[in-house]
């Protein structure tokens, strides 16, 4: 029931929302939309496979800047370039997957934190990105009979883009890739022994995280029509963890709370930017001190608790149709990682 409600009130905040809100929170909500898809796919690396990147940044500049010079310099349709800005997310994201989830734990969060900053060098000092003065004019999507520069147009654009990414992502969860991801989070050692393809398993939840942020990167740059490197700092991956640990890494609504409540929060703390960075940190050490299921886990505990203890749909991953452990259901071996 509490499941049911909270999808229906989500649903009509979202569409009612557009309709009743002034510009400036219409923009915020709209870029809350562009950011959700990647937070979205962080959530299924890190909740799910239980696999840590602070390189997300490095990925949503990838999608950017890719689908920003075809369009400005080819000429492309923005449409398909924004799909080739996702699809070179996916590839780049192939090509370091292989040695960087060798690594595990602080290694595996240093090479992925160091990836990203690897971009926002190169496109600070490369001339083709424009360097620190950035891209602009950047044209937005058409479609017939559709205006894109509207704010609400693009509003429903981007809760499009959103919705199908959650569904996607949902539906991951709820398939044998699923369960092999909760398989690997519990313990490598025993996937293998199953028949788990492990490396092929952590490359395919890296590749579909970075397509995603590839996806709000190129969103992102129809949007403003202007990208500059100062975007895609370390600030921005590390706003995405947050995100996905705030509101819950064990599901997937934890994606969709985690980005609306962290980007109202920092609307308000705009008067004090210089504290942000303290601010977040201490946000991060309450969540792992007192709320370790984020705001969804813990509302969820609190539901439970109230109903007397019984299980209405909260243990880690229920919600986005996360699979059940492997136990419950063995993996045939001859089919695994295929």
């Amino acid at each position: 029931m509490l499941r049911k409600a909270s999808v229906g009130l989500v649903v009509a905040v979202a569409l009612v929302a557009p309709l009743v809100v002034d510009l400036f929170w219409l923009n915020l909500l709209t870029l809350a939309l562009i950011y959700m898809p990647m937070v979205i796919g962080l959530n299924v690396l890190f909740g799910k496979a239980n696999l840590v990147s602070f390189g997300q940044g490095g990925f949503f500049a990838i999608g950017a800047y890719v689908s920003a010079l075809l369009t400005l310099q080819r000429g492309w349709n923005v449409w398909l370039a924004m799909l080739v800005g996702c699809v070179a997310a996916v590839v780049i994201g192939y090509v370091i997957a292989r040695p960087v989830l060798r690594l595990k734990g602080l290694s595996l969060a240093m090479a992925t934190l160091a990836f990203g900053q690897m971009v926002f060098i190169l496109v600070q000092q490369l001339d083709v990105t424009g360097g620190p003065v950035g891209l602009s004019g950047i044209p937005a999507p058409s479609a017939p009979g559709i205006d894109f520069l509207e704010p609400r147009n693009f509003y429903w654009l981007a809760l499009a883009v959103a919705v199908l990414a959650f569904v996607i992502a949902s539906n991951l969860a709820r398939s044998r890739y699923g369960r092999m991801f909760h398989a690997l989070a519990d313990s490598e050692v025993a996937s293998r022994s199953v028949g788990v393809r492990v490396d092929r398993v952590k490359t395919l939840a890296f590749c579909f995280a970075a397509g995603l942020a590839g996806v709000a990167g190129a969103m992102y740059a129809h949007y403003f029509s202007f990208i500059s490197s100062d975007t895609f700092n370390l600030e921005l991956s590390l706003l995405v963890v947050i995100m996905v640990v705030v509101g819950g890494m064990k599901d997937l609504w934890g994606a969709v709370v985690g980005t609306i409540a962290i980007f109202v929060m920092r609307e308000y703390l705009r008067s004090y930017q210089e504290y942000s960075e303290l601010v977040y940190g201490l946000l991060l050490i309450l969540v792992f001190m007192f709320a370790r299921g984020g705001i969804t886990g813990t509302a969820k505990a609190v539901f439970r608790r109230l109903r007397g203890g019984t299980d209405s749909g909260g243990g880690p991953g229920a919600g986005d149709g996360a699979a059940a452990p492997v136990a419950a259901g063995p993996l045939p071996k001859q089919e695994v990682g295929r």
